[in-house]
């Protein structure tokens, strides 16, 4: 079985708004670029490469990081901009949220992210028609759906399968588990050369990195 890593960058304060306001974020304390450089540094120790869905809103606020992920060889996808809940957007705001995210991303590494993970794998409650939109902004996988009650739903597949809905062909791959929880989690599914979009989810394998030493240049 192969295992694939994900790690959903973001700050240690978007756990959710309803715990965190926004209102509040500018004026708490960043961690990140200490946290995802010490754990670039174990990733390269170990020579394992992970996706990371990069929030947008950090991503702005921190684009030189964003490109020591994209130099290290790992895969750059989008975490959408504000990490607001997908079913709590309409569909334009979920459009202009992804489109944001897509823009800054692709300005920081020159390429258009083709994956996408929705805050709190929100995507399976209520917001089945943001399919749609991710297929139309170019997204080929989507990491939103978890088999759990608690952020997603016990009805959804734990076994890769194709699916032929939301007005395209899907390739879906559930993992056992998942809750939202940065910077350090395993995703485990197996690649799929299927056209059209493909889903899968995660479940966790840790919640807190300790604020180490930056991670030094790769040579």
């Amino acid at each position: 079985m192969n295992n694939y890593l994900t790690v959903d960058l973001e700050e240690w304060f978007h756990i959710g708004e309803d715990f965190v306001p926004r209102a509040r974020w500018e004026g708490l304390p960043s961690r990140v670029e200490e946290n995802v450089d010490h754990l670039l540094l174990l990733l390269d120790r170990h020579r394992v490469r992970a996706t990371f869905f990069v929030l947008g809103w950090v991503a702005e606020r921190h684009p030189d990081l964003v490109r020591r992920v994209r130099d290290c060889g790992h895969p750059i996808a989008s975490h959408g901009y504000s990490h607001q809940m997908a079913y709590r957007l309409s569909p334009a705001e979920f459009e202009e949220d992804l489109t944001r995210s897509g823009e800054i991303l692709e300005e920081i590494t020159g390429r258009r992210p083709a994956g996408y993970r929705a805050a709190r794998w929100s995507l399976g409650r209520g917001a089945l028609w943001a399919f749609p939109i991710l297929v139309r902004q170019g997204i080929t996988y989507d990491s939103s759906l978890a088999p759990c009650p608690f952020i997603g739903s016990p009805d959804f597949p734990r076994e890769p399968h194709r699916t032929w809905e939301f007005m395209a062909c899907f390739w879906e791959e559930a993992g056992p588990s998942g809750c939202s929880v940065s910077p350090f989690c395993s995703a485990p599914w197996k690649p799929s050369t299927h056209e059209g979009l493909r889903l899968f989810s995660t479940s966790i394998l840790g919640n807190s990195i300790p604020i180490l030493p930056a991670c030094p240049s790769r040579r």
